[in-house]
């Protein structure tokens, strides 16, 4: 390679590119052995070594750098046309037209919504009386029903999931009295009605399957 590629590659880019470069033409153009580059760099050059330097080398016009240029130019305009197009979609951190709802409005509006939950309370307390006394005046199907009205209401209201444990045990109970008595029709209809209530209860799937085999 001649002193002025060297100097030339040396003075127009960084120093690890620089060396990389020169050990990478040293190589293609026939190095037998090691090629080893280290670049030294100084701000004091006396007038011998500039007088070296050729005036390509000296005010490049480097490839590189302007293309360096011109992706930061086009990256910049592409963010510019990006922030232009989608300025609306982009939040700015500031409230944009944003109308907030009057105190006033906003107690009132609480408040109609505690009122709301009052009132649906109140009708599940209701229906729970009610079914409450169907069950303790035996009239355990209409119990049932009302169990089942507030459950669609309030599906994991403790109350009435136990009352409806409830009315499955006595019917099984009734099952099993009427089992002892060998009246066995009116035997399966009790368990049958307890296995509605309670669909995976395995203990009273046994004791129709055995009443079958007794019927």
């Amino acid at each position: 390679m001649s002193f002025d590629e060297i100097t030339y590659m040396v003075l127009s880019n960084s120093s690890q590119f620089a060396c990389e470069e020169l050990v990478r033409l040293a190589n293609d153009r026939g190095g037998a052995d090691n090629v080893t580059v280290q670049v030294l760099r100084s701000d004091r050059l006396n007038d011998a070594t500039v007088s070296f330097i050729p005036k390509e080398a000296r005010s490049p016009k480097s490839g590189s750098g302007w293309l360096r240029w011109l992706l930061l130019f086009l990256f910049i305009l592409i963010v510019v046309i990006g922030l232009f197009i989608f300025k609306d979609e982009i939040p700015l951190g500031k409230s944009q037209n944003v109308k907030q709802m009057p105190v006033e409005d906003q107690l009132n509006k609480l408040s109609q919504q505690d009122n709301d939950k009052i009132q649906e309370k109140l009708q599940l307390d209701s229906l729970y009386s009610e079914a409450q006394g169907l069950m303790s005046g035996n009239n355990y199907d209409d119990a049932v029903a009302k169990y089942h009205e507030i459950l669609r209401q309030s599906p994991m209201h403790i109350g009435a999931i136990d009352g409806i444990n409830q009315i499955s045990e006595l019917y099984k109970n009734r099952g099993e009295r009427l089992l002892r008595e060998k009246r066995y029709r009116q035997s399966i209809n009790a368990f049958n009605k307890a296995l509605i209530l309670r669909p995976k209860d395995v203990e009273i799937q046994k004791k129709i399957e055995k009443i079958k085999n007794l019927m």
